[in-house]
């Protein structure tokens, strides 16, 4: 029974987003996005036919916009991602992440699978929602 009580007491904590400043421009964004658009136009190139679950697509994509958005390097966003729980929602993770969830190879792979004209219509998505 205690174990239940605890588990309860605690499970406000395992939210990210219940965490942050819920006004926040990103967190906002982020409820403006269709996602689910996002996964239907990208999942069948980025898992080569796999099973492509939500969260792969909106990491992907939201990775896309963030570099866009604050015009940062691979590297530099990696960094950032792991710095910014704000990002870390953004992208679609609930808990706090200590590690950039993929190698930046998977990052530029993804880029040269959705090419530029997927590249631009995220961004063309995400600026259409930001004017």
């Amino acid at each position: 029974m205690q174990y239940k009580f605890l588990n309860q007491k605690y499970q406000l904590f395992n939210q990210l987003s219940q965490q942050l400043k819920p006004d926040h421009e990103l967190l906002k964004l982020a409820k403006l996005l269709s996602w689910y658009q996002f996964e239907s136009d990208f999942k069948s190139y980025l898992l080569d036919g796999q099973n492509c679950s939500h969260l792969v697509v909106r990491l992907a994509t939201g990775l896309i916009i963030l570099q866009h958005k604050f015009t940062i390097s691979d590297e530099e966003l990696a960094q950032k991602w792991i710095e910014n729980p704000y990002w870390q929602v953004f992208c679609g993770y609930s808990l706090l992440q200590w590690e950039f969830p993929i190698a930046l190879s998977s990052l530029t792979k993804w880029k040269q699978k959705i090419g530029p004209e997927g590249i631009e219509k995220v961004i063309k998505t995400y600026t259409q929602l930001i004017v």
